[in-house]
């Protein structure tokens, strides 16, 4: 390709480059089984120079939505695109969801108001190609029907931006004709032995591998031979293989052919290990000075959560989808060395806004989404501005005349209704309209949903339900709108109109299912002899015809628990359990009726089991935050609190109930900034406004403040009426925290304070329970660690440690180590253990120490220079060799740095060690030492175990 695509291009030596790539569906579930194995070296990579977490997904979680909300930073409700198809505005039809349906600026548009170049491969939806300044390669581009001839396959219009670029590069494309035994066998070893006649899941998983090739080939041509700022690359593929082979994925599953599962279990880690041998070609072609961001839309359950049906329904396939993606940034600036616990509550929303940041550049204020602060070593103060929309100049928009290539929608088309996610259009014209505006309405109901808008989406349900009343599904969802919105009467009312419609259509359904059966009956067919279409109404009707029990009694359960009958409520969530076990929300539920029948300790049981179903459930750890407060156990609240808000950043109730928490442990002004984005989350949260004026009229001393708060609460109690009875009209919110005045320089933050709260010093903080609490003594490796747990040994504190590793002369009297503290990266369930004890964790593993444990914490400090020069005496006694010194002091020093700023962030018991003290004035620092310990023992018989003969110089200090 090279200079027939671009002959004058230089690439620019840009530190604000950035290269995203997008995995739809990758999750970490599958991955970090890879990762252990060094399966995925290119990723382990990117890992080990930057930052990684997960990122929440979005409701509902289909991808078109989700990729546009990444590529926006807006809700569905906001840039329009609601789903897989729609009506043809260019003649009768439908065709796939397009771009041009998007109602505001994407980040490239936005982007190229500032002058950079983007190029954007494979993007969904991108079609049709966007005239940017860069290039557009959209999401047509590899679509290839299996059946053609690579010299028949033609670059429909509309696929390709700039036109000059569209015939190199549709040379690039890789057809499924093309495909060999090598190309196969990596996924599925016994190919060979699949009479391909009978099964057809050889060639679609051909078919997508090739089309995965084909994006590759195109991004790894336009990164290296066209100009850019910012680059994005989208690969669909790691979805496509889930949604074919996830269910034949280790382990076996009931209900899976033994058969089947022993030719495709290995399809799933084949397309994981193509798509690190993908990443690593394209991290090739970027020098050190760019960013690197890896994102996925959401996750894919590989586990015990795998759905055992897919409901029958369009997008029904997206009930294999987990809520949580994966996130990776390496690059200048980005923060190294940090755990996923370091990115917290990250959302699909939050990409453009950190992007933007990168660039310098102002984040639009009606984006729903944040920047991502800590992924920067040292972040800006974030810039704003009302709206990217507002701003004028060419950014690359389409005309609105543009008309699509009606051939390649239908093609497009076909592949949609291939996977599942649309069902196949209705013969009739107009019903298919129909049936097409339809989704996209109910999509849109539930993006207001998952916006916390439930009052826009019930008009939108009603409409839905009252023109399909068979159609369970919009009842069900309006239902949840009432309940979310505390209206216990219409709740009633709605589950009493599902249950009647529903018993009518599964009636009706079952009567059809009866007439069809007779039909192919007398026609001598089979179920096996059934073409498609007849086998996808055959689905649909026994779907409708069934009536699915757990269903059923959870929403029984979750009405009588609104209308505040928690004994019933309770009985229908025990009768639910025992059709599934498996939903880590029945156990909530239950829980949540525990909590107001009085019986915090049983319903903390529930929780537990809730995250033992799934650890990723935010409501269990805000179940757990919300009995320990109850059980006035405010350091455990918190812990709680935080856990939740780290995996549902956008949850008004964790930040109320962290602002509780430290608010009971005096931590006064991070209670304030916890509560505030809880208002900001919700707007009308009268709880979180009465906390706020309570909390200003006390401790804080800011009586305008809470006079303003005050306002805002009655406000919102009027709201929260009005919401109940139905009165309050769409998108009416008064709330505004812009109405507050304080009488200082205080200003709210721009993001909630969860990784670094502003509070006040240690000294407000509650008592510690020593038999609950772990200390922790910690440091750089040959900083006098050994040392100090010699001392607290001395103490008589109890020493959690194995002996594994046993004195030497670097360390005559003991290392005290605990061989499971080593490797806290890979597993935490060792803690429990060590409550009442101390333990020795070294400085650069503490960040993945998990929040739902008490902790206190000692830090040995030593000058870097003997630290490196005892490390180095120690490799040679070994038989070792040293690493680079520069290297290695510029690592520490960041590693100190960021260990004490972590260390401060978490507000617990801190007590830092100058390690010269320790020699120098031993029995002084004995007493410090006691009295943080609230220990009895004498200081003279905590500094006798330190023998100066030992330390014959400063290079030879045990560690």
């Amino acid at each position: 390709m090279s200079q027939e695509i671009s002959s004058n291009f230089t690439p620019k030596n840009n530190s604000r480059r950035l290269l995203l790539i997008g995995w739809d569906a990758a999750d970490w579930n599958v991955i970090n089984p890879l990762l252990e194995k060094g399966e995925m070296p290119a990723l382990a990579s990117l890992m080990e120079r930057g930052c990684h977490g997960t990122l929440e997904t979005l409701n509902p979680p289909l991808s078109p939505m989700l990729w546009t909300s990444i590529a926006t930073g807006k809700h569905a409700y906001k840039h329009g695109i609601h789903g897989f198809s729609e009506p043809n505005p260019n003649g009768p039809g439908i065709r796939p969801i397009s771009n041009i349906s998007r109602k505001t600026k994407a980040l490239w548009n936005i982007l190229q108001h500032r002058d950079l170049k983007s190029n954007v491969i494979g993007w969904w939806p991108s079609h049709p190609a966007e005239p940017i300044d860069g290039v557009m390669v959209t999401n047509h581009y590899h679509t290839a029907p299996t059946t053609q001839k690579e010299a028949s396959w033609p670059i429909s219009p509309g696929t390709i931006h700039p036109a000059r670029l569209r015939k190199h590069l549709a040379k690039l494309r890789f057809h499924p004709t093309e495909l060999m035994a090598e190309h196969i066998l990596p996924f599925v070893p016994r190919a060979a032995e699949i009479d391909q006649e009978k099964d057809p899941r050889l060639s679609l998983l051909g078919k997508t591998l090739a089309e995965c090739i084909s994006v590759n080939a195109a991004a790894t041509a336009v990164i290296q031979n066209e100009p850019w700022d910012f680059m994005g690359v989208y690969y669909d593929a790691i979805d496509h293989f889930s949604h074919l082979f996830m269910r034949y994925h280790p382990p076996l599953r009931s209900g899976i052919k033994e058969e089947d599962f022993e030719l495709y279990k290995d399809v799933m880690a084949g397309a994981y290990r193509f798509h690190d041998m993908m990443l690593e070609s394209l991290l090739s072609l970027v020098d050190e000075n760019t960013t690197v961001m890896l994102i996925s839309d959401h996750g894919f359950h590989s586990d015990h959560l795998r759905p055992t049906e897919i409901p029958s329904e369009p997008a029904g396939p997206a009930a294999e989808h987990s809520p949580y993606g994966i996130f990776v940034m390496a690059g200048p600036g980005v923060a190294k060395e940090a755990s996923g616990s370091s990115l917290n509550g990250a959302s699909l929303l939050d990409i453009t806004p950190t992007i933007l940041h990168h660039f310098g550049l102002p984040v639009g204020e009606d984006m729903d989404g944040r920047v991502l602060e800590e992924v920067f070593e040292n972040p800006n103060a974030i810039q704003t501005i009302p709206s990217w929309d507002e701003v004028d100049g060419e950014c690359g928009l389409h005309t609105e005349d543009y008309i699509l290539d009606p051939e390649a929608s239908h093609a497009a088309l076909e592949q949609m209704v291939a996977l599942g996610y649309i069902e196949e259009p209705d013969e009739e014209i107009s019903k298919a309209v129909e049936e097409t505006r339809r989704e996209l309405r109910y999509n849109l109901a539930r993006s207001y949903m998952g916006g916390y808008r439930h009052i826009d989406a019930i008009p939108i349900l009603r409409e839905c339900w009252d023109h399909w009343p068979e159609e369970s599904r919009f009842g069900i969802q309006l239902l949840q709108c009432h309940l979310s919105l505390g209206q216990a009467a219409a709740a009633r009312d709605t589950l009493n109109l599902l249950v009647k419609r529903k018993h009518k259509a599964a009636k009706d359904a079952a009567e059809e299912l009866g007439k069809l059966a007779e039909t192919w009956k007398k026609a001598g067919k089979k179920t096996e002899d059934l073409n498609k279409k007849e086998s996808r109404l055959l689905q649909k009707l026994q779907a409708r015809a069934s009536i699915n029990p757990y269903a059923a009694k959870m929403l029984e359960g979750q009405v009588a628990y609104a209308e505040k009958d928690f004994e019933t409520a309770l009985e229908h969530f025990q009768e639910a359990l025992k059709f599934n076990p498996e939903h880590a929300e029945v156990f909530i539920k239950m829980g949540r009726c525990l909590h107001h029948l009085d019986r915090p300790e049983d319903a903390l049981v529930q929780y537990q089991k809730a995250l033992e179903t799934d650890s990723r459930a935010p409501m269990a750890h805000l179940g757990i935050c919300r009995i320990h407060l109850r059980l006035n156990q405010p350091n455990e609240a918190e812990a709680a609190a935080r856990h939740a808000i780290t995996l549902q950043f956008r949850n008004p109730w964790g930040h109320y109930s962290l602002g509780m928490a430290l608010s009971k442990q005096k931590k006064f002004p991070a209670a304030r900034d916890a509560l505030i984005e809880a208002v900001r989350t919700n707007p009308n949260f009268p709880q979180a406004l009465s906390a706020l004026a309570k909390l200003h009229l006390g401790p804080l001393r800011d009586p305008v403040a809470a006079f303003n708060f005050k306002g805002l609460e009655n406000k919102a109690q009027q709201n929260t009426e009005a919401i109940k009875t139905d009165r309050l009209q769409p998108s009416k919110q008064p709330v505004s925290l812009r109405s507050v005045r304080f009488n200082s320089d205080y200003q709210p933050p721009e993001r909630a304070i969860l990784s670094h709260p502003v509070a006040d010093s240690h000294d407000d903080s509650p008592e510690i329970d020593e038999q609950q609490t772990i200390t922790i003594v910690t440091g750089l490796p040959r900083s006098g660690t050994s040392l100090m747990m010699n001392m607290l040994d001395a103490a008589g504190l109890s020493i959690l440690t194995d002996g594994e590793r046993a004195a030497d002369e670097d360390n005559p009297r003991g290392y005290f180590e605990f061989t499971p503290a080593t490797e806290l990266q890979k597993k935490q369930d060792w803690l429990p253990q060590a409550r009442g004890k101390v333990v020795k964790v070294v400085a650069q593993l503490l960040p993945y120490l998990p929040r739902n444990e008490r902790y206190r914490f000692i830090f040995m400090e030593r000058p870097l220079e003997e630290i490196l020069r005892s490390q180095e005496k120690m490799l040679v006694r070994n038989h070792q060799k040293s690493g680079d010194k520069e290297n290695l002091r510029n690592a520490y020093t960041q590693q100190i740095r960021k260990t004490l700023k972590h260390l401060d962030s978490l507000h617990l018991p801190l007590m830092r060690v100058p390690f010269s003290e320790c020699l120098s004035q031993p029995v002084r620092l004995a007493t410090e030492l006691a009295t943080f310990l609230n220990c009895d023992t004498p200081a003279e018989t905590i500094a006798a175990r330190v023998d100066p003969s030992l330390y014959r110089n400063k290079d030879e200090i045990p560690s």
